[in-house]
């Protein structure tokens, strides 16, 4: 019997690969274009998540059905200048996904319900670290930086602890990153490191 593989080949670790390509992914969402992708696997079961906002839409996909459905609508499709669409942010805390865009509310996702929270700070970077997450730039207040406390119940009260990042307060938070077991915080002229929960400290690492 001789078997044939089509877009297969053999590199130098002899081990079979396909070729590089492009392939649809669930049915098309013909609206509005998608702005805000996220992918997760939830550690327990194994069972995976994807999520899609397109205009003011929020969708998930159905992977037996190959559909993406909708599970949050009357979101905001763009800033305030009418022009940028939104990016959302998103992290995942206990098996639920958490997510902001620094217009609607905060906001979690445990597989079933889309929950807002309208009491916390509308932030744009989202990001889970040692049992905790970390969420920046408030358009009122830019240069702060919130989290939850550590080993915290669930996700939903991110503004327990604050810190004003440095004195160059003129300089808005412009992304945020986790590496190992420390936060990395970008600003228009400088790039901060930030070491504990208690959110006491912040030293510059980079300036320029």
């Amino acid at each position: 019997m001789i078997l044939i593989l089509n877009h297969k080949f053999l590199p130098h670790r002899k081990r079979i690969q396909t070729r590089r390509g492009i392939t649809t992914f669930g049915d098309a969402i013909w609206a509005d274009p998608i702005s805000s992708y996220f992918f997760w696997k939830n550690d327990t079961d194994w069972t995976t998540m994807a999520l899609c906002t397109a205009g003011t839409v929020m969708y998930k996909y159905d992977e037996w059905t190959t559909t993406w459905n909708s599970i949050k609508t009357w979101l905001s499709e763009f800033e305030a200048d009418g022009v940028t669409r939104t990016r959302w942010s998103f992290a995942v805390y206990l098996n639920k996904v958490y997510m902001c865009n620094g217009v609607d509310a905060y906001a979690e996702y445990d597989w079933t319900t889309y929950t807002t929270f309208w009491s916390q700070p509308k932030c744009r970077y989202l990001r889970y670290m040692a049992d905790s997450i970390y969420w920046a730039w408030e358009d009122t207040n830019p240069s702060t930086v919130y989290a939850t406390t550590a080993w915290a119940a669930n996700g939903q009260t991110l503004n327990a602890n604050d810190i004003k990042v440095w004195w160059d307060e003129l300089w808005r938070i412009n992304w945020m990153l986790d590496l190992w077991n420390v936060i990395l915080i970008f600003k228009n002229k400088k790039i901060y490191i930030h070491f504990n929960i208690n959110l006491n400290k912040s030293y510059s690492i980079d300036a320029w």
